[in-house]
């Protein structure tokens, strides 16, 4: 999976100028959850972190 992501993620790129949709964790916890989704269907949640205690997480459930 970490293959995968290196190839969906943007790296060292502002988030603003690559989504076409607010980059908030929320969102791009959704955007990648949809993503992954796609490759592997038996995923059940995505998590983003935005520090050590912050972070958002989406599922479908």
């Amino acid at each position: 999976i970490s293959k995968f992501l290196d190839e969906i993620l943007p790296d060292y790129k502002l988030l603003n100028e690559v989504f076409d949709f607010s980059p908030s964790a929320e969102n791009v916890a959704k955007w990648l959850y949809e993503r992954v989704k796609e490759r592997y269907p038996t995923v059940q949640k995505v998590v983003v972190w935005e520090t050590e205690d912050c972070g958002a997480e989406y599922s479908e459930v």
